[in-house]
């Protein structure tokens, strides 16, 4: 466990300077979430004067929404995972020192490290703004890095589908589809019927999130909080474990096309 640990650090420190050295892709986020939150403020602002519904709350809403999308771009993890196996560099994995998950989990810590430029002053700004308790804001911070490890563990399980079909494109559409319908990106899930906010309990993403955004607006019981934890520690289980029966059964055949 312990060497292992190392070479996670190792990957970690080499992905993060590869990001230092090209910060394009920060300057843009560093461009298009301020973009964005304007966006949002100036939608709501004018629907404000002809609607009922909580402006404030609406802006703050998509505010956090869209720090939260561009946290790190998941679905990359499926594509790279796609080229390995159509490429076949996926075979190298039978033969490194360390699990084949390793160096994305070391490219999305490396990653993390470098948004935090953009995340962290921006949630500070809005726990100011709000004036968000501490047990809120740390409510938040808690149940948003469960909420991470299930959105990478998703996008894993669907770049291993390509050890199935190779190409997942249908597959990557399909699950983008079904996040954005349960994960409260859209719209808010408190505002969707009864029936149809049901059914977003039957899928991860509300604990990617809705759940640590309700968790900072301080709208979930202790109890509520506690419940959905559980359920998200669930998740990460479930889909660790399909992860693993998906690569050993992958793998398996693709030793056997490579004999």
């Amino acid at each position: 466990m312990k060497e292992l640990m190392v070479k996670y650090k190792a990957l970690a420190t080499v992905y993060f300077k590869q990001f230092c050295k090209y910060p394009i892709p920060l300057f843009l986020k560093l461009v298009y979430v301020p973009v964005e939150a304007f966006i949002y403020t100036f939608l709501w602002s004018y629907l404000g004067t002809s609607s009922s519904v909580d402006i404030s709350y609406m802006i703050l809403y998509y505010v956090i929404i869209g720090l939260i999308k561009s946290a790190y771009p998941f679905r990359h993890i499926s594509v790279r995972i796609q080229s390995d196996v159509m490429d076949g560099s996926i075979s190298n994995a039978l033969v490194r020192p360390y699990p084949y998950i390793l160096p994305e989990l070391a490219r999305y810590t490396a990653w993390t490290v470098v948004y935090s430029v953009v995340f962290i002053p921006a949630i500070i700004v809005v726990v100011w703004v709000r004036n968000v308790s501490v047990i809120c804001a740390l409510s938040f911070v808690f149940a948003f890095f469960i909420g991470n490890i299930i959105q990478f563990l998703v996008w894993y399980n669907v770049g291993l589908c390509a050890l199935k079909i190779e190409r997942i494109r249908g597959v990557l559409l399909a699950v983008s589809a079904i996040m954005a319908f349960t994960s409260g990106s859209l719209i808010p899930l408190n505002l969707l019927p009864k029936w149809m906010e049901q059914v977003t309990y039957f899928f991860p993403f509300r604990y990617y999130m809705y759940f640590p955004l309700q968790s900072m607006l301080g709208e979930v019981t202790v109890n509520e909080y506690i419940t959905s934890i559980l359920l998200s520690l669930v998740w990460c289980f479930l889909l660790w474990g399909l992860s693993v029966v998906q690569l050993q059964s992958g793998m398996k055949k693709l030793q056997v096309n490579c004999a």
